[in-house]
């Protein structure tokens, strides 16, 4: 059988990379709406995750979707989901900083390309 594959290319430093697991709904900005219908929806990530730590070789790691979940992957995930939080906090006063340069440069494809190239 032929499964199609996803790759998810995230860097430690790239906050549009690392962004939360929820998206706003227009309830929102409704009480009333997000009442009865929710003021979000949570998702999760699917497919294989590269995630670069730097652009030196050897930081990076790769993680797959489990079917099922052990309390070692569960906790792992919880550890991850608040490391990259850390990281989406630095990206955001990176940004409030005026240094909004820096947030683009480690989303710039140059980067990944770097990431990639001293990895093969």
């Amino acid at each position: 059988m032929k499964l199609i594959q996803h790759l998810r290319v995230a860097y430690k430093k790239d906050v549009v990379t690392l962004m939360p697991v929820a998206a706003p709904k227009i309830g929102i900005f409704s009480p009333a709406y997000a009442a009865f219908h929710g003021a979000g929806d949570l998702y999760k990530h699917v497919g294989m995750k590269l995630l670069f730590s730097s652009p030196l070789p050897g930081e990076f790691s790769i993680s797959f979707p489990q079917d099922q979940s052990s309390d070692e992957r569960y906790a792992k995930e919880i550890k991850d989901f608040f490391e990259d939080g850390m990281n989406i906090l630095s990206g955001i006063g990176l940004a409030f900083q005026n240094k909004a340069d820096v947030v683009a440069k480690y989303h710039a494809c140059e980067n990944y390309e770097e990431c990639i190239m001293k990895n093969k």
